[in-house]
């Protein structure tokens, strides 16, 4: 069943709209402690002064709580902050409120593990206690309980964090160096051309293909930027689209679509490395999303790889919605809230490296001639 099914839509008037990001940090126990009542302790890590953690140092100054999950648990954990949660958003930025929102989603998350100060200090009164935790770093009150939060049970359980190391960042099949950029998920190796993705404390080689440019073959001044790609489905409101004739229905292209456009399954295109401004990730996305060119792809040989990406496969997914929506014109209000509420079915996404032509002041791609200033490159 195609999109042309749906019912009439009101007419379309374009106008101006706003991509609004905004920083958002949760902490959560990494310990078991069910009896602490902490949704989260309101803290930034970024603007902390941390250091290198080490048990022995720690250890004649206070009790070390053990970690009782894995980065696997904790990455497994829910991005969306519930309503009562306690957020600190970063700096002069909005906050990101449900008024002003047409569809949120978490983008580029980053997962550490921080050992905090709490002290816990025992009253009694009057033939009873309590016992009140103190913020360690802020003075305080985080929570009052009635019994001693960390018993020594905890202080006998067995300790197996290990001291952070640092180890040279260099790619696992030649050992040539990998690019030192603290939000790269994904590294491209310069020496062998592999691309290897950081799951954990290891690296994970990716499967990757090379967009075949419809210009020139070769070029000096061309270099391939990754992308991710997903086939798709969008379910709304009992209809599906699936094709690229299906998508022109939502989102005009200035032409009738053409019948043999049924034939071309609906991708959506997400950039996978960094940009300062993400009104300019969400150009290139929707823009390829809006007009689903055509391309053959070839295998690597050789060709000079963007350093990295800061968007894994999961994170990319979760960009895709933004995209639809960035493709619906932002005057038809009523069609912006349908698709925003819609269904979205991704099939596994599959990394390609399109080429971009060195310009002047710009990089420019070779498909619909969309082009980035070099400034706006990470």
């Amino acid at each position: 069943m195609y999109a042309s099914e749906l019912s009439a839509l009101p007419p379309l008037k374009e106008k101006e709209y706003r991509l609004t990001s905004n920083y958002l940090d949760r902490t959560f126990l990494a310990a078991n402690l069910p009896s602490l009542p902490l949704l989260s302790l309101g803290v930034r890590s970024q603007v902390l002064t941390l250091h290198l953690f080490d048990p022995q140092e720690l250890s004649p100054r206070g009790q070390i709580i053990p970690v009782a999950m894995d980065w696997r648990e904790a990455w497994d954990r829910p991005v969306c902050l519930p309503a009562q949660a306690d957020v600190r958003t970063g700096g002069a930025e909005q906050d990101l409120t449900l008024e002003n929102l047409t569809r949120r989603r978490i983008i580029n998350r980053i997962l550490s593990l921080i050992f905090f100060p709490i002290w816990e200090v025992q009253v009694e009164a009057n033939g009873g206690g309590l016992c009140l935790l103190l913020d360690g770093i802020a003075q305080s009150l985080l929570a009052q309980v009635a019994s001693p939060l960390f018993s020594e049970s905890l202080a006998e359980s067995s300790f197996s964090a290990q001291t952070l190391r640092f180890r040279p960042l260099c790619c696992p099949n030649c050992a040539g160096p990998l690019p030192v950029e603290p939000n790269f998920r994904l590294f491209s190796c310069s020496t062998c051309h592999r691309v290897w993705q950081i799951q954990g404390d290891e690296f994970q080689e990716l499967p990757y293909r090379l967009a075949q440019s419809p210009r020139k073959p070769e070029s000096p001044h061309r270099r391939f930027l990754p992308f991710w790609i997903f086939q798709g489905q969008v379910h709304l409101e009992g209809k599906m689209i699936a094709s690229k004739y299906d998508l022109a229905q939502i989102a005009p292209l200035g032409r009738l679509p053409k019948e043999g456009e049924k034939r071309v399954p609906l991708r959506f295109f997400i950039p996978a490395f960094k940009l300062r401004d993400l009104a300019v990730v969400n150009r290139l996305s929707s823009s390829f999303t809006r007009m689903q060119p055509l391309f053959q792809t070839q295998e690597p040989s050789g060709e000079p790889l963007h350093p990295g990406g800061v968007l894994d496969q999961e994170e990319a997914a979760n960009f895709a919605h933004l995209a639809l929506i960035s493709v619906v014109p932002k005057g038809n209000h009523r069609l912006v809230e349908r698709v925003a509420q819609a269904q979205l079915t991704l099939s596994p996404g599959e990394l390609v490296f399109f080429p971009f032509e060195e310009e002047l002041h710009s990089l420019r791609e070779d498909f619909l001639g969309t082009a980035i200033h070099r400034n706006t490159l990470r």
